[in-house]
C-alpha cells in the first residue's frame, strides 16, 4: 500500500517500483499467477528505465519475461543488458536459462559453459551441463561436470549416483 501511495505522487519513484516489483515476483512464487507476475515485470521494468546500470534489475525483467513466455522480450533485454555488463555471470545463467527453456539446449549449454568461465564454481551452470550431457547419452563429456559437482558438494549424493552412472556407461565398472 506505502508503495502504491508514493507512485500516485511520484509515478517515477525508482524504490518504489523496486519494491512492487519484489513483492509481486514473491507472491508469483508463492501461488505460480502470472498475472502478479505481469505486474512486478512492469514495475521493474519501470525503475529499469531509470536505473539503466542494474543488472540484478535487469535480470529480474529477463527471468520474467521468460516465465511469461515472452522470450522475444526476453531476449531483447539481455541484448541490452549484456552489452552494458558483459561479464556478469548471472545475467549470463539467466540467458542460457531462458535458451534451456525454448528447447535451444546446445546454446544453453554454450551459455552455461561462458558462466562457468566466469564463475567456475556455478553449481547450477555446472549442473545443468552435466544433466544436459547425460539425458542425452553423452556420459563421456559429463563425467568432469558429475566430478565437479560431487567437488564442490561432496553431500549431494544424486551427483555420485549420475557419476557412477556415466562411469559405467562408458565401461569404466571400477569407478562406477
Amino acid at each position: 500500500q506505502l508503495f502504491l501511495a508514493v507512485l500516485e505522487r511520484e509515478p517515477d519513484d525508482l524504490d518504489s517500483h523496486k519494491g512492487l516489483g519484489e513483492i509481486y515476483y514473491r507472491q508469483y512464487e508463492a501461488n505460480s499467477d502470472k498475472a502478479v507476475l505481469r505486474k512486478g515485470v512492469e514495475h521493474y521494468e519501470a525503475a529499469m528505465t531509470q536505473d539503466t546500470e542494474d543488472s540484478e534489475l535487469m535480470g529480474r525483467v529477463i527471468a520474467g519475461y521468460v516465465d511469461l513466455d515472452e522470450l522475444g522480450k526476453a531476449n531483447t533485454i539481455f541484448e541490452q543488458a549484456i552489452k552494458k555488463n558483459p561479464k556478469d555471470p548471472d545475467l549470463r545463467m539467466t540467458y542460457a536459462e531462458m535458451l534451456a527453456k525454448q528447447g535451444k539446449m546446445e546454446e544453453a549449454v554454450k551459455g552455461f559453459e561462458e558462466v562457468i568461465k566466469l564463475s567456475p564454481d556455478n553449481l547450477n551452470a555446472v549442473l545443468n551441463i552435466a544433466r544436459f550431457l547425460t539425458e542425452n547419452d553423452r556420459h563421456e563429456e559429463a563425467i568432469p561436470y558429475w566430478q565437479k559437482i560431487v567437488d564442490l558438494r561432496p553431500e549431494l549424493w544424486q551427483a555420485w549416483q549420475n557419476l557412477g552412472v556415466c562411469y559405467g556407461r562408458v565401461g569404466n565398472n571400477e569407478k562406477a
